[in-house]
């Protein structure tokens, strides 16, 4: 073994630290800082200010000297043997932890109060600041070391780690700094340059082992038995494990609140991205704010933004801030608060991937669905407490009918159907179709003597200027009513999806399931280039076809016009369709979403034969 692995093993031999002798010396090396901090001279330009100001004379000096000597005469039996007074002052200092001896070891004796003295007054100045700066430097860095080792994530020790770092604690003393003073260096010295690299050496490994545990603890915590009686401890895991902050606030007020004020509450996570668009928090501001009116509907949201901190910069921050002044509720006032483990856990145990979602969590922080935006969408509050059971019980009492499509919408539809009105649907992007399918349309009506109202509801890859160009058309040639908002024909679209992906998620096919078929067939005729028109009367009677079957039908009434007018229009005009229908066209189907969303077939609704699956990359630029 080298001298200095026994110079090593020596110090290590004589370390027994216990707990009675345990000091927190924070709090004091704080204090230290900060009152030398008021008496350094930083070697300003007039030679004033610091320590200049209290001794700008040799003699004024003399109570620094008189301190620095009566730290010397601590015990020693090593006479002027700098090693052996060391080790005699280890041996007194055995009891205390490593951090406490530190504060005690980094003292002067008389012969480096002998090379003070020979210096020059304001080298004598520049001689103390610098041995004052290197030990509080030394000492910070050495706590700092100690709160890694009490972290458990790295071991006191495991060499070389925890050799070099006595080495440089113990063998950075002060003759070596004075000798740095005398020489009026202003670079560190060796020794603490390379503690301070070894810190930064440990502080990745640290963060990553920290991080690792925290992910771990995170899929225990929710994956585990729920003991607890709220919802508290599961909440701060995700947004700040410290209890006395406030880390969440209300955008559109900007209070801020403690994590408390959700204790007991079902809580709705609202997690994306800072591509929320502005569709999905004015249909979301537009559910929470209905729950209002019913008094058993007791649930909060909060906002957790996922952003990459690598990448943050003042454009997000302000797109950010953009975002949470729309929201009248609950968000983090910061995404970086939330830590990187919390997004991993989000990522892989909760699949977010762009596409937003919604974790409902109830009193007790259990899971109580993984992402309850389809029902939302679907239900409204109609859906709460925000489970995958009221879900399907919803589900099971609803059948395919026209309140279905267009709840939460259009009232005026609602009126229709009690007026008992005949209401048509219609969409797609061709103005040429729809200028004629329009009129002719309106044509039929008039010699059915049947009274049809007509509606626009757009499609669902338009962006919201195509939307606005094609409602200008309808809106200047008066060819039928329309949605003025954009949001409207969004919701309507983003409605129809989560239909389908609240379908999949209980397993249903269109073998299997009514609704479901119509939601893909609807889905599937926006998909293609033409476009589509439903026909309801009343609530429950339908009949839809694609855009270019419905002229066809449309422009042969003279020789169905009877037998509509002795039976019913909506159940003739479905007949024809189905007489007339030649699956001489195939259609395209859209579907926005991944993973368990994804059907694994799909069966065309004009041939009926098995869809190929191609994938599509969209980038929509409103």
């Amino acid at each position: 073994m080298t001298t200095l692995g026994l110079w090593v093993r020596r110090i290590q031999a004589i370390h027994a630290p216990s707990e009675f002798y345990i000091v927190d010396v924070k709090p004091i090396l704080q204090l230290i800082d900060e009152i030398f901090h008021q008496t350094l001279t930083h070697q300003d330009t007039d030679g004033l200010g610091g320590i200049g100001d209290y001794a700008d004379t040799a003699q004024d000096l003399t109570i620094l000297y008189d301190l620095l000597l009566g730290f010397s005469k601590l015990p020693c039996s090593g006479g002027g043997d700098l090693d052996a007074s060391m080790m005699e002052l280890l041996r007194t200092l055995k009891c205390h932890t490593w951090e406490t001896k530190v504060l005690r070891i980094k003292n002067p004796s008389v012969k480096y109060v002998a090379i003070l003295k020979q210096l020059s007054v304001k080298s004598q100045l520049k001689a103390i600041d610098n041995i004052t700066e290197s030990i509080i430097k030394v000492t910070k860095c050495f706590v700092e070391y100690v709160e890694l080792i009490q972290s458990n994530y790295i071991s006191e020790d495991t060499p070389p780690l925890s050799d070099d770092i006595l080495l440089a604690v113990n063998v950075d003393n002060p003759g070596k700094l004075l000798s740095h003073a005398y020489e009026n260096k202003d670079d560190i010295p060796w020794e603490l340059t390379n503690l301070a690299d070894l810190l930064d050496k440990c502080h990745p490994y640290i963060e990553k082992m920290r991080h690792e545990e925290y992910y771990k603890n995170l899929i225990c915590l929710f994956q585990g038995p729920h003991q607890d009686l709220d919802n508290v401890k599961y909440l701060r895991a995700l947004i700040s494990q410290k209890a006395d902050t406030r880390p969440l606030e209300i955008g559109t007020s900007k209070s801020r609140f403690n994590i408390e004020r959700l204790r007991w509450r079902q809580v709705l996570l609202l997690i994306s991205d800072l591509s929320l668009s502005n569709e999905e928090i004015v249909i979301l501001d537009h559910i929470y704010k209905e729950r209002q009116n019913r008094a058993e509907v007791e649930c909060e949201i909060v906002w957790l933004p996922v952003v990459d901190a690598t990448t943050w910069d003042e454009a997000k921050r302000f797109r950010f801030e953009e975002l949470k002044s729309k929201m009248p509720w609950y968000a983090v006032h910061d995404p970086l608060i939330i830590e990187p483990p919390v997004i991993k856990f989000i990522r892989n145990d909760w699949h977010f991937d762009k596409k937003m979602i919604i974790v409902s969590l109830d009193p007790q922080g259990r899971v109580s669905s993984l992402n309850a935006i389809h029902m939302l969408w679907v239900w409204g509050n109609l859906a709460f407490p925000f489970t995958d059971e009221k879900d399907q019980a919803l589900w099971n009492a609803e059948s395919w009918r026209l309140q279905l499509v267009a709840d939460g919408i259009d009232p005026t539809i609602l009126d229709w159907i009690q007026e008992g009105k005949y209401i048509c649907l219609y969409g797609g992007d061709d103005l040429e179709w729809i200028r004629k399918f329009t009129k002719r349309a309106k044509a039929v009506a008039r010699l059915a003597v049947i009274s049809l109202e007509l509606l626009y509801v757009g499609r669902s890859t338009a962006t919201r200027e195509q939307i606005r160009k094609v409602n200008k058309v309808i809106k200047t040639e008066n060819l039928s009513r329309f949605w003025p908002d954009y949001t409207s024909n969004w919701f309507f679209w983003s409605r129809m999806d989560s239909m389908r992906c609240s379908k999949a998620k209980h397993h249903k096919t269109v073998e299997n399931d009514e609704i479901l078929k119509e939601v893909m067939t609807l889905l599937s005729y926006d998909g293609s280039d033409q476009g589509w028109v439903m026909v309801w009367r009343g609530s429950n009677e339908t009949a839809r076809a694609n855009g270019q079957l419905t002229l066809l039908t449309l422009d042969d009434f003279e020789a169905w016009k009877n037998q509509a007018a002795q039976s019913d229009f909506v159940t003739t005009l479905k007949d024809e369709q189905i007489r007339c229908h030649t699956p001489y066209h195939c259609i395209r189907l859209t579907i926005p979403g991944f993973g368990p969303d994804i059907p694994d077939t799909v069966e065309c609704s004009e041939g009926g034969r098995e869809m190929e699956k191609f994938i599509i990359y969209r980038c929509c630029h409103d």
